[in-house]
């Protein structure tokens, strides 16, 4: 009976130490910031938590931004079957999770948090779109839950007030490692006795004799070569991008600037008051090859957020986009139907998407679209 009772608690240790194995290599790939439970789950090319703190949508936003990612963007069947079914087995405590889904920019118009907007959706009927608010919340209702109770199906919520205290789902981009191959290689060393052999040693001495040679003087003539002389002048290196404003961040060197790549969640306000702070403004966009250059390196730096802020702004006149300094955008990248075709008088400050590259309007100063972004700096 103690044998059998032994080998019973061997298995088990052994089944969960397979199953904690096994989620540690499900998770290999996800951010550091988050944590390595059961509330974390791979999907895809993201890393899921399922956040079971409650807050309203604005500050569950804000709290993934602190995780590097976003709500959660649900934009096929399977990906809602997946959350929905993740929260069923969970055993959720709460019946409304937030999701990244929001109409605040314009009534109506829903998209998520990286201004793109939903390709597919899970509405109840009457939500969403369909929905203006009721009584005398109209307009205010803005932002996305998925109802447990309603199979899943979405509705939509007063973003900011505290009544809507909800649990929420965040997800954020995986962070691929590179595979390290480690060899190994096995020194052999031969030792060889070493011998020592003394010899005497014999000293002779012989007497010294001084021969005196007389001194002969011969005087040359002296010729002076004059050689031409060129003056090369100094070679001048510009300075490291990496030895200029040296922060936690990353910094690229493109035709002349330095630009930073910042990764905290800032307002369009206060991220460009931080690089004009730094000596420089927020990142200006002059033509394709500096897109193409910009887009790349949110690319390949891994770029965890869903974009980034620029420095082209509508404030001063709607419609009429202009970069920090006041000069006009006269090229630009914008998703159809944004920047001078988009008439939301609140959406007027430009971010980089990092998904498609293109460019977003969004709301300079609310905090549910703090984002990323990219200072420049002229050398």
């Amino acid at each position: 009976m103690l044998k059998t009772s032994a080998v019973n608690i061997l298995g088990l240790i052994l089944g969960l130490s397979t199953v904690q194995g096994n989620l540690q290599h499900d998770l290999r790939d996800c951010h550091a910031s988050l944590p390595r439970n059961r509330y974390v789950k791979s999907y895809g090319d993201v890393c899921l938590y399922f956040i079971t703190s409650k807050h309203n949508w604005n500050d569950a936003s804000s709290n993934c931004h602190h995780y590097r990612g976003r709500l959660v963007q649900i934009e096929n069947q399977n990906k809602q079957n997946f959350v929905y079914s993740t929260l069923k087995a969970l055993h959720w405590g709460d019946i409304r999770v937030w999701i990244g889904a929001t109409d605040h920019a314009r009534e109506g118009t829903w998209r998520w948090t990286d201004g793109t907007k939903l390709s597919y959706a899970h509405w109840h009927p009457g939500e969403g779109p369909t929905h203006s608010g009721f009584l005398f919340n109209a307009g205010y209702e803005d932002c996305a839950i998925m109802k447990l109770d309603d199979g899943g199906r979405w509705h939509d919520f007063d973003c900011g007030g505290i009544v809507f205290l909800e649990t929420s789902v965040c997800e954020v981009k995986k962070v691929h490692h590179p595979v390290t191959t480690t060899t190994t290689t096995t020194t052999t060393t031969t030792t060889t006795p070493t011998t020592t052999t003394t010899t005497p040693t014999t000293t002779t001495t012989t007497p010294t004799t001084t021969t005196t040679t007389p001194t002969t003087t011969t005087t040359t003539p002296t010729t002076t070569t004059t050689t031409p002389t060129t003056t090369t002048k100094p070679i001048t290196t510009k300075k490291p991008c990496s030895s200029f404003h040296p922060v936690a961040s990353l910094v690229k060197y493109y035709r002349g600037s330095c630009l930073r790549f910042v990764t905290h969640n800032k307002s369009w306000n206060d991220a460009n008051a931080e690089c004009v702070s730094q000596g420089g403004s927020l990142l200006q966009i002059h033509g394709q090859h500096e897109q193409d250059f910009v887009y790349q390196s949110l690319r390949s730096l891994h770029w965890s957020d869903s974009g980034a802020w620029i420095g082209a702004t509508d404030r001063g006149s709607e419609g009429h986009w202009k970069w920090s300094d006041g000069s006009p955008v006269k090229y630009g990248h914008w998703k159809p139907g944004e920047g001078p075709s988009h008439n939301a008088t609140n959406a007027n400050c430009a971010m980089i998407n990092v998904d498609d590259g293109m460019w977003y309007d969004y709301d300079c100063e609310a905090v549910t679209y703090n984002q990323a972004y990219i200072c420049q700096y002229n050398q």
